[in-house]
């Protein structure tokens, strides 16, 4: 019992280390403003990174988090099944009532306003309006903390999964979908979507196993 809470503490570090590290970035985004942390995350492009990005991005869409939750329903995991659904689910509910009660200008829109223009990669159709915050940062978060948690394995799995959910936030700025404090909310929300749901159904699993045990 002791070592289980150790290692279920020792999972817990790390979505409260990137919670550490988005704060810092979200403040340095907002310092920075809208526009000017645009330009500075968006000053280089490359042929290779405008294809990695462009592709990577879709692990936020929701017929990849459907996808991976059959698979693993398939290999009768439910809980991973259940959890990755549920997460995906709370993270965008958040994410879509916040946008309509904003409906703040995207990249583009807020560029073109001024007379200016974003850099778009070929294929790929950009958005104007919803910018904040960005949804498929939410629903990439909540996917991998709820792994983080879930899933056996050492901290390099950890940090392969956190990397992961970073490079689809970096890909929404990248892409000229967002600017980088939507995708520091969107990150920030997808993090307490996936606490939220890991606490609520290992809570469901307990009051589960509490009955049967009486």
């Amino acid at each position: 019992m002791q070592v289980q809470l150790h290692l279920l503490k020792e999972k817990f570090y790390f979505p409260v280390f990137i919670c550490f590290l988005l704060t810092v970035f979200g403040l340095w985004a907002v310092y920075m403003g809208r526009e000017e942390s645009f330009r500075v995350l968006t000053t280089r492009h490359h042929p290779a990174a405008d294809f990695f990005f462009r592709y990577i991005t879709h692990i936020g869409d929701g017929i990849f988090i459907l996808a991976l939750s059959v698979l693993f329903a398939l290999r009768k995991k439910y809980f991973l099944s259940i959890g990755i659904i549920i997460g995906y689910l709370f993270s965008g509910l958040i994410s879509q009532i916040i946008k309509r009660l904003l409906n703040l200008p995207r990249p583009k829109a807020f560029f073109e306003a001024m007379g200016e223009s974003v850099y778009e990669v070929p294929g790929v159709d950009i958005h104007m309006s919803g910018s904040f915050p960005s949804g498929h940062t939410a629903s990439a978060f909540a996917l991998f903390v709820f792994l983080i948690l879930t899933m056996p394995g050492g901290n390099g799995i950890r940090i392969f999964l956190l990397l992961a959910a970073c490079l689809v936030g970096y890909s929404r700025v990248y892409l000229s979908q967002h600017f980088p404090v939507d995708v520091c909310a969107g990150a920030l929300i997808g993090i307490f979507s996936g606490l939220a749901t890991y606490w609520y159904l290992v809570k469901r699993d307990r009051k589960r196993q509490g009955k049967q045990d009486t």
